[in-house]
């Protein structure tokens, strides 16, 4: 499949289908048969980004999320998340725990054992589909199947803000957003908690005792699976007990956020219990303390970059939607409830979780507005009300189909953007080869000096690894003699971006130049045997045998 093919066929229909739908004859059509056209263009949507999911999907435990996330599901199954470590207390360098704990983990509490830095919520969900599947690799279906799921949430959300058309076409960009595309096709918890959270946005539009139970028991696996985004479950309480589309007593209205409240409760108190377990105390995560995340100067380089980062990747679509405050307060009595309500609650939502990464600690690179995801499809689905509002004025025929128009365009212009989504699956297959070469060729013992592959050659070649990033400048030489001294072989493993940073480590370490031919050369990526330098240095040929 060639230039997101399925998506963009899925984008095409959506637009064309919509078309025909919205620009026939005033009552030709009843709103039953519409509804059914709008669900057909929904299911089509949903299924291509499920397929792309599958196609494009890494399936692959690399680099630190990716790895954390896999390996902690098969803990869980496993019925324990310490891993046992015992070279730890066997080597005599400075930070032994750390340089014995691959990305995506952190030393226990306990002497001697490593421990998951990621919370439960998403690894608990693949390790149920590990169980089911019998097979590690179930884990993977996991992202694709909540991404569907979150197409469908967001189509029924946009019904409450508005028609079938609006809501169709939220759920269509939803599905064509670069970032959830490239979130969709990694098993990372990004997608699954955008899907929860719409869960319980949903419910509790329905307003009813059962719905606000279930919303809340929604924003539990929310929480579960992003922690911090806890303060959205105190937004929904408070929009739980307000006045909603039909009138309702104070005391029902009340009931209504304490049943919101009893569902959503679970979750902090399990992640309180998680941190407590693993880390020592319920305020601190796998990461590190709150004032090791959070600054007040995070602020400013947070509000330009999500901003920026947002607009480089989407255009101007999602801001749109903040323009969603003027139509409520202009158009206010021309409004049903219903859509006030949802649409006040998009807005104060997507609000919230902006406010939750402001003050955190900021990154460099795009992909990092994934954390604003969650908000990404609310946004949407107001910035098309808020096009379709503004539109109606000068006909609602005409309106629809410029709305068609208007989202199939910027549908189509996404997607042209993502081709490099297959390329995102070799890159990370390629790790997988490099571990499967070193399983296959490497002694059972050996000892890897690696960073960015120290999870996936546990994961895949089962070998230990030790993070050279932990190793003191002055410790690389005595270390890598210990390690002949106790008869575990080491090998230095380093993506070709890697060796700068290694060598300016460890400036003036015999071994910390790399100057002498790698052992194996992959794509991407070198494996140095450090006793090939002596041989090198004697004027012995080393021959170095290259991988693809």
């Amino acid at each position: 499949m060639r230039d997101l093919g399925l998506a963009a066929a899925c984008a095409v229909t959506a637009a064309v289908s919509l078309a025909r739908l919205r620009t026939v004859s005033p009552g030709a059509m009843v709103p039953s048969t519409i509804d059914r056209m709008a669900l057909v263009v929904v299911a089509f949507t949903s299924l291509t980004v499920l397929t792309v999911g599958l196609v494009y999907g890494t399936r692959c435990a690399c680099g630190a999320d990716s790895y954390g996330y896999v390996s902690e599901a098969v803990l869980w199954t496993k019925g324990t998340l310490h891993v046992p470590e015992p070279m730890i207390s066997r080597v005599p360098w400075t930070f032994a725990d750390w340089t014995f704990t691959p990305l995506g983990y952190r030393p226990a509490m306990s002497r001697d054992a490593i421990v998951p830095t990621y919370p439960p919520g998403f690894p608990l969900t693949m390790a149920l589909a590990i169980v089911v599947g019998r097979t590690p690799s179930a884990a993977f279906v996991v992202v694709p199947i909540l991404g569907a799921a979150a197409i469908w949430l967001t189509f029924l959300i946009g019904k409450r803000l508005d028609d079938s058309l609006t809501a169709t076409c939220g759920a269509v960009l939803t599905a064509c957003s670069p970032i959830f595309l490239y979130q969709l096709i990694q098993p990372m918890s990004d997608v699954p908690v955008v899907t929860w959270w719409l869960a319980a946005l949903l419910f509790l539009l329905l307003e009813t005792d059962t719905a606000a139970l279930l919303a809340g028991l929604a924003a539990s696996a929310a929480v579960l699976t992003r922690p911090n985004l806890v303060p959205l479950a105190v937004v929904c309480t408070v929009f739980a007990a307000c006045p909603g589309e039909r009138p309702a007593p104070a005391a029902a209205r009340l009931r209504r956020g304490l049943l919101f409240a009893t569902g959503a409760l679970p979750g902090p108190l399990l992640i309180a219990w998680f941190q407590k377990a693993l880390y020592g105390s319920p305020l601190v995560s796998g990461y590190g303390r709150l004032s090791d995340l959070y600054a007040l100067e995070n602020a400013g380089p947070n509000t330009h970059r999500y901003a920026a980062w947002l607009f480089e990747s989407h255009g101007i679509a999602p801001f749109v939607g903040l323009a969603a405050p003027l139509i409520l307060m202009a158009d206010a009595h021309t409004l049903a409830p219903g859509v006030r309500r949802a649409a006040w609650l998009s807005l104060a939502f997507s609000s919230t979780v902006y406010l939750a990464y402001l003050f955190y600690a900021p990154f460099d690179n795009w992909t990092y507005t994934r954390f604003l995801l969650p908000a990404v499809p609310l946004l949407l689905l107001l910035s098309i009300w808020v096009t379709s509002i503004a539109l109606r004025r000068i006909g609602p025929t005409v309106a629809r189909l410029l709305v068609t128009a208007a989202v199939a365009l910027v549908a189509l212009t996404w997607l042209r953007g993502q081709r490099g989504l297959a390329q995102v699956r070799q890159g990370e297959q390629r790790y997988v080869r490099i571990a499967k070469y070193i399983r296959a060729t490497v002694p059972d013992d050996a000892l890897i000096l690696s960073m960015q592959h120290s999870g996936t050659v546990r994961y895949y070649a089962g070998r230990k690894t030790v993070r050279y990033d932990w190793l003191l400048p002055n410790w690389l030489d005595p270390a890598i003699e210990e390690m002949r001294r106790i008869r575990r072989a080491p090998l230095v493993l380093l993506e070709n971006w890697e060796e700068k940073q290694f060598r300016e480590r460890f400036n003036g370490q015999a071994w910390g130049a790399l100057d002498w031919p790698a052992k194996v050369e992959f794509d991407g990526a070198r494996l140095y045997d450090p006793f090939d330098r002596e041989r090198y240095l004697a004027h012995e040929a080393v021959i170095t045998s290259r991988v693809r």
